[in-house]
């Protein structure tokens, strides 16, 4: 049966040519698959491509998200909901076409082309953010498992999988083969925990610390929301609003509570793929690498094992200051003298905040059970 959304002419005569879509690994990263194998495989999608569409068409924004709701039980958010209906519509859609699709992870800077470390400005709305956050000296805590296997991919071999993907899939077609084929590209044959992350970004990346640091580069991360939150208020929110306070008395715009704002966003976005792990399988990827030539595979590099995750972090890093923040790095000893002062101003201001944070707290305590004896004298 032919639906609204098919647009495919029965007399169409394909020759060359082919169509990949770009998905993304966590289409069906679901909540009942953390710490299991998600196959290059189609799943089953949570509701109809045809469906979906006619809603998102015909009703208003509130019907539309009371009605996806119930949907989203299984899926972080709608983002990696609607990859998952994207892919049922190439499914069914897609049959007889020379169609495949390209399953990426976390998308991040180059590794070698077009130069080490280059990365789009748009990429600090996803993993990038964060790099960007701990080098201004901006971001401090982060709610992450050290432990979790967290799927960083560089953005060259993806292209170069998605080229090589395109030419497989037009040769089976040539050859008769039908199949829409998945590849995935991610890390899970070398996994590095989100703990080489932070060891890159605390040790190698301080050597090309960025010039425009507002404060000592630092982070403490913590599977607890508890403590996160604590920690969020008192590294984030409560210096932001005494800076934004001292700003408004010299009548200048308020500029730390916005940023932490927007960090807090971009944290409970990442929330869940920073606490939970999957395993990729990528047989399709790896045995499309293996029929490249030598000289292909110089070329077109296609295995992300062979990508170290440590120097991939360091790279990703300095393309972060010299594509993001557009730091001259002719003031790399300046940017590094600074990191040395405002550390020993951090070490010192430090405990005095927290002291008197807690004097603080005391003090209100101590209102607190006073007004609450006075209420029970009175009553």
């Amino acid at each position: 049966m032919k639906t609204r959304y098919d647009r495919r002419s029965k007399t169409s005569g394909f020759k060359e040519g082919s169509l990949v879509h770009l998905s993304t690994a966590y289409s069906h990263a679901t909540i009942s698959r953390v710490g299991k194998e998600v196959e290059e495989d189609f799943y089953e999608s949570p509701i109809s491509p045809d469906i979906l569409i006619e809603l998102a068409e015909t009703m208003d924004n509130e019907v539309l998200t009371a009605m996806i709701t119930p949907l989203m039980k299984d899926w972080p958010n709608t983002y990696t909901l609607t990859k998952a209906v994207a892919e049922e519509l190439i499914r069914v859609q897609g049959r007889g076409l020379p169609i495949c699709i390209v399953r990426p992870a976390g998308v991040v800077a180059s590794y070698r082309e077009p130069c080490p470390g280059w990365v789009d400005v748009r990429n600090v709305f996803g993993p990038s953010g964060l790099v960007l956050g701990v080098g201004l000296g901006a971001l401090h805590t982060l709610l992450v498992k050290n432990s979790v296997n967290v799927d960083f991919v560089p953005v060259d071999i993806v292209n170069n999988i998605i080229i090589v993907a395109a030419y497989e899939t037009q040769n089976k077609y040539a050859s008769g083969k039908r199949q829409i084929n998945i590849y995935a590209a991610t890390k899970s044959r070398t996994p590095a925990p989100f703990g080489v992350f932070n060891a890159a970004l605390s040790n190698e990346a301080r050597n090309i610390v960025t010039s425009k640091t507002i404060w000592y580069c630092f982070g403490i991360t913590t599977p607890y929301k508890f403590i996160y939150r604590i920690l969020t208020w008192i590294l984030h929110y409560i210096p932001a609003v005494m800076v934004d306070g001292i700003c408004r008395l010299f009548g200048q715009k308020p500029r730390l509570l916005p940023v932490y704002k927007k960090v807090s966003s971009l944290s409970s976005v990442l929330e869940y793929f920073l606490k939970n792990d999957w395993v990729f399988q990528d047989t399709n990827t790896l045995s499309m690498y293996n029929s490249l030539s030598q000289t292909d595979k110089l070329i077109y590099n296609c295995d992300l094992a062979s990508v170290n995750a440590r120097e991939l972090y360091y790279i990703w890093a300095y393309g972060v200051v010299r594509f993001i923040i557009k730091d001259d790095f002719k003031l790399r000893k300046y940017a590094q003298r600074k990191q040395t002062v405002l550390k020993y101003v951090h070490y010192l201001i430090l405990p005095l905040y927290l002291y008197a944070l807690l004097k603080i707290a005391l003090m209100v305590v101590k209102i607190i059970l006073h007004v609450t004896k006075i209420d029970s004298y009175i009553f």
